[in-house]
């Protein structure tokens, strides 16, 4: 995501990015065209509550059965081993986290700890007075949304100068990959659709079978564990609990 280039990129990067722009794009279809659910371009029609990347159960299943009392206690117990890292971690052996530059073996100058610090700042923050308290408080509420349905969201909060200061969890059963652009139909009728930093229309947030909101490439974070190359599933996560539905349901 483009909200990324705030952390120093290492030497080189701008070289390689020039010739990935150059190269020709993959050919393989990554769509299905064909899917009714993303058949018609008009952004005023909303498809069903059902989670794409599943065999038809809905995000309001998904979360039901996070509450019977042995997957909820499995769901906490991970919340609780997550939190021990929310932490600037005090050293190299204790839990936490630590902002670093991606290439290890390139010192530190001045400037670039100055900026790990103010880096540091916006992650502890998280959304400060729009978001739902600390950092640790935002990872629980995502993680939980990741654990139940494979998708966590958060909007990117920015200046009016375009600077990110800060980010807020975003319930994760209201948001959904927008349909194809007009500009991107003829791309997407040959069954090829990537997101990119040139995206204006990327997601979209559905609430009672409306959309009441729709974010740009950089303005939304979309996160999934279980990615699969199912053309069927448009990039969604795979859930656990789809996975173990027959279980679950014995339980």
């Amino acid at each position: 995501m483009a909200w990324l280039k705030d952390i120093v990129a290492p030497a080189g990067a701008a070289i390689a990015k020039a010739e990935t722009d150059k190269a020709a794009a993959p050919k393989s279809w990554n769509i299905n065209p064909h899917n009714l659910g993303y058949a018609n371009n008009s952004l005023e029609e909303v498809g069903s509550s059902i989670h794409p990347g599943t065999v038809g159960l809905d995000y309001l299943t998904l979360q039901s059965v996070s509450r019977i009392p042995v997957i909820g206690a499995i769901i906490q117990t991970r919340l609780q081993q997550l939190s021990e890292f929310c932490v600037p971690q005090q050293n190299p052996y204790s839990s936490g986290f630590r902002i670093r530059l991606r290439d290890g073996e390139q010192k530190a100058t001045k400037a670039v700890k100055t900026r790990a610090r103010e880096l540091e700042k916006i992650i502890i923050e998280a959304g400060g007075k729009y978001g739902i308290g600390s950092f640790e408080m935002t990872v629980r509420a995502l993680m939980r949304d990741s654990l139940v349905y494979d998708q966590c969201n958060f909007e990117i909060l920015r200046t009016k100068g375009g600077n990110v200061y800060g980010y807020i969890p975003v319930d994760a059963s209201t948001i959904r990959r927008a349909k194809p652009s007009t500009k991107k139909r003829s791309e997407y009728n040959k069954g090829h659709f990537y997101l990119g930093q040139e995206d204006k229309l990327a997601y979209t947030q559905v609430v009672s079978d409306k959309i009441v909101n729709k974010y740009a490439y950089d303005d939304m974070a979309w996160g999934i564990r279980r990615p699969r190359t199912w053309i069927e599933v448009n990039g969604y996560g795979y859930p656990e609990l789809e996975e173990l539905v027959r279980v679950i349901t014995d339980l």
